[in-house]
């Protein structure tokens, strides 16, 4: 059985713009507050192993947690999965949905399976949504930032 939390968010940029920030793993830790670490050796695959930093909340101890790059699909959707055990596995991506020279429509998700899953929701899913919306409303300050000039 599988547990999500699903945001969805237009952002006033083309998508190119978007892109580079969601793929500018190094910056995360100038604007990211919820992912603010993103380590891998080499270029940034499907298949590539990763130590990635979550910073669920504000005060909270930060969880490095390892995972395997499953998805750079330009201009489409950057994803990776990952977690502790086979207990309780994720699987978080950022999904182009809709686009235009000006808009961005981003899907922004985690899946999470496993034995675990369904008992521990109940006190994961208020913890993660204030979370993501904080990731997403910085990801929209972060683009903002861009000149136009850059894509």
């Amino acid at each position: 059985m599988s547990q999500e939390i699903v945001t969805e968010f237009t952002i006033p940029a083309p998508p190119e713009r978007v892109w580079r920030v969601l793929i500018d793993t190094e910056a995360y830790p100038q604007w990211n507050p919820l992912i603010p670490r993103l380590r891998y050796r080499g270029d940034l695959v499907a298949g590539r192993r990763a130590l990635l930093t979550i910073a669920i909340a504000p005060g909270r101890p930060r969880v490095v947690v390892p995972v395997t790059v499953r998805c750079v699909d330009h201009l489409r959707e950057f994803s990776w999965e990952g977690g502790p055990s086979a207990l309780i596995r994720g699987t978080h991506y950022h999904r182009i949905v809709d686009r235009d020279a000006t808009s961005t429509r981003l899907r922004h998700g985690e899946s999470f399976r496993g034995a675990l899953a369904p008992a521990l929701w109940r006190g994961l899913e208020p913890l993660l949504r204030p979370a993501y919306e904080r990731f997403n409303d910085a990801l929209i300050e972060r683009v903002a930032k861009l000149s136009p000039a850059a894509g």
